[in-house]
């Protein structure tokens, strides 16, 4: 299951004017508390995602795209163009387009790991908030909060996220793992709570695809 909890954070992945004063105590506590009053209301969500990766060692660039539908109960489908990777919250489905193959596992949520939900639906706790000013992203104003783990044995170093200052709108994830590479995702065609049900986090698998079941 981690192979595949890693594989799907992987995956999730302008001008900008930048202000480089970083703002930490009442006005990050504030924002992150706004941000979470929000996701409280949200049952359902999807987006469309552009992912750029930075590779540490090589610093070669790579770039991907796809979509996303999140539930709250760990639930969400993950489309690219090589992989579809679907979680009812139980059983997690990893299915291969190149290899005909599909990977079949227990969901099992790890604390140190930041998943979708934890991402998009809530915010983890175990992080600390620091607001390093704001950004344009294309012509929309965003404030640029950065939450560093408050402990060791976390699975990245950071994470950021850049937040539509009118609706509290994420517009931009970005991370740096614990191996120094750093994973952007821009995010857009954000629907809230509609077009969703349960069926979309139901997996079948694609006729002459071998099934490899792990659990």
């Amino acid at each position: 299951m981690r192979r595949i909890a890693a594989l799907t954070l992987a995956l999730l992945g302008w001008t900008l004017v930048s202000t480089t004063i970083a703002l930490t105590g009442d006005d990050a506590t504030d924002l992150v508390a706004k941000l979470r009053k929000k996701y409280d209301r949200i049952e359902y969500l999807s987006l469309t995602f552009m992912q750029a990766t930075v590779f540490a060692v090589s610093k070669a660039r790579q770039s991907s795209g796809g979509s996303l539908s999140l539930a709250k109960g760990n639930r969400y489908r993950m489309t690219t163009d090589e992989r579809v990777i679907v979680s009812d919250g139980a059983t997690v489905w990893s299915w291969s387009k190149a290899n005909a193959q599909v990977i079949v596992d227990s969901f099992r949520d790890d604390p140190n790991s930041l998943t979708p939900e934890r991402l998009l639906l809530k915010l983890p706790t175990e992080y600390t908030p620091v607001i390093l000013g704001e950004e344009l992203i294309g012509k929309e104003e965003t404030t640029v909060l950065k939450l560093t783990p408050s402990s060791p044995g976390k699975s990245v170093r950071w994470f950021k996220i850049w937040v539509e200052e009118g609706d509290l709108t994420i517009l931009r994830l970005q991370l740096l793992d614990l191996g120094e590479n750093e994973i952007t995702y821009d995010l857009s065609g954000i629907a809230v709570n509609r077009g969703l049900n349960d069926s979309t986090f139901r997996f079948t698998t694609p006729p002459g695809s071998e099934v490899l079941d792990l659990r």
